[in-house]
């Protein structure tokens, strides 16, 4: 079950044969996320983790290449960050799970496009990127049963913010109807945080005016 489970989560951005391309120096890209940052998942579908909470820590973070030359160098390795449970035992890498550079999202989707030969439909929001896929090919679910056609749609999405993951989905349709799906989903994210300070700040600001021009109205009275 376990292994099933993780084919069908398995939807990180997998890097293929990574194509040639120029390096670029002037990338405008950093880190979004510090060391000793926690993120909170819970995963959810049909087919589940035998736990259902589960969160990331930042253990370091790697210097930027000066030379950007594919996506896989603005992606965190596994190496600088754990898997824990909710207790806080570390467990192995079972969850699909990635954090990006954030700065130059035009870029990103560049040096992604460059990496892979796959065709993606880009995810392109105010708060998120990422990218949705479908793939149609004969699978067998489960080893006692037969061979079908399986329409997987694979849907995985970035926080602008900070580069870390928000989203991972995938629906398995199989021939005659049938769905199968599985997801991890961000707990405690917050869609449009600077959008949220800079309308704060500004209604902040039309109060501090407007009770300036009162209390200036008052006095002259």
């Amino acid at each position: 079950m376990r292994k099933g489970l993780c084919i069908l989560l398995f939807c990180v951005i997998v890097i293929g044969t990574t194509s040639s391309v120029v390096a670029i120096t002037d990338h405008n890209l950093q880190w979004g996320i510090e060391v000793g940052d926690q993120f909170h998942y819970k995963s959810s579908g049909d087919q589940t983790f035998g736990f259902i909470n589960f969160y990331i820590e930042i253990n370091s973070l790697p210097n930027l290449l000066f030379d950007v030359v594919n996506f896989d160098d603005i992606s965190l390795k596994r190496v600088h960050f754990s898997y824990c449970l909710e207790n806080g035992t570390e467990m192995s890498s079972v969850a699909p799970w990635h954090a990006i550079a954030i700065g130059n999202w035009t870029l990103v989707q560049e040096l992604l496009d460059s990496s892979t030969s796959s065709e993606y439909s880009w995810i392109n929001t105010t708060t998120e990127w990422g990218i949705s896929f479908t793939v149609s090919k004969m699978e067998r679910i489960d080893p006692e049963t037969e061979w079908v056609l399986v329409n997987t749609t694979t849907i995985t999405k970035f926080s602008k913010t900070d580069g870390v993951l928000n989203l991972c989905s995938k629906v398995k349709v199989l021939d005659g109807g049938h769905t199968i799906s599985g997801r991890i989903t961000r707990i405690g994210f917050q869609s449009i945080p600077y959008l949220d300070i800079g309308i704060g700040v500004g209604i902040v600001a039309g109060i501090a005016v407007l009770a300036i021009i009162r209390l200036v109205y008052v006095k002259r009275r």
